[in-house]
């Protein structure tokens, strides 16, 4: 009785915690189908790069679209991403406006988060009625425990160089589902 006691325990161990999870492409747009305004959670298999892309749509709040992202290879996602791309875009009519400073300060139900300086792309757009408008992306590396975090807040401010905004209920609802689509 003593020795089959700690054999059933190795038994157990390996059977149960030895198996990793994994979830596939459909797997995660089946469950992405389950959320309110789920036309807005995009997840896409390219067969040419063997990635898949998991992310959102753009959502609107004054001057910015904000949206999250990450990817993994192939078809199935064996382990859960290290963290997330929080994405922000906008759109001015001259200026650079985060060219010398893109620092990205979030207060998640009033705690502080620095997620540090964007990795910038600009360039021009067109704008609603034929003119030109400066165009600036801003990605941040975005963790899993700040992605969780924000996944339960009641409230998100932020803060990019001098300009501020809040995170709308939609939005709130966006990082509470989109963390949940990061889960094994």
């Amino acid at each position: 009785m003593k020795t089959i006691i700690p054999l059933l325990l190795i038994l157990f161990c390996i059977s149960g915690f030895g198996q990793t999870s994994k979830r596939t492409v459909e797997a995660l747009q089946n469950q992405a189908k389950t959320f309110k305004k789920s036309d807005k959670y995009q997840i896409t298999y390219d067969k040419f790069k063997d990635i898949t892309i998991v992310q959102t749509e753009k959502y609107l709040i004054p001057y910015f679209g904000v949206n999250v992202a990450f990817s993994f290879p192939g078809k199935e996602m064996s382990e859960r991403p290290e963290a997330v791309a929080l994405v922000y875009t906008a759109y001015g009519q001259r200026d650079w406006r985060y060219l010398k400073d893109s620092n990205l300060i979030l207060l998640i139900d009033n705690e502080r988060a620095d997620l540090g300086q964007g990795v910038r792309d600009s360039g021009f757009a067109s704008g609603m009625f034929g003119e030109t408008m400066t165009k600036e992306k801003l990605v941040y590396k975005l963790s899993l425990d700040t992605l969780e975090k924000m996944s339960k807040a009641k409230s998100i401010e932020f803060q990019i160089a001098k300009d501020e905004g809040k995170f709308n209920s939609a939005m709130l609802e966006m990082c509470k589902n989109f963390y949940q689509l990061t889960l094994l």
